[in-house]
């Protein structure tokens, strides 16, 4: 194991309601810098993706 490794395990094997830490470098990566819901990761990864802009029509 190296000291760039990054360690984790599960607490469970069902799914929980639990607050996601999230991690992220590059473009985009100041959306992800903190704790948060699970379900909010989705916007996040859309938003930093430019996929929450309405498209000209």
């Amino acid at each position: 194991s190296s000291m760039n490794d990054l360690v984790s395990a599960f607490t469970t094997d069902y799914h929980t309601g639990s607050l996601v830490p999230v991690f992220a470098y590059g473009p985009g990566s100041e959306l992800f810098a903190g704790i948060y819901e699970n379900t909010d990761i989705y916007y996040k990864m859309k938003a930093a993706l430019g996929l929450d802009q309405k498209l000209d029509q």
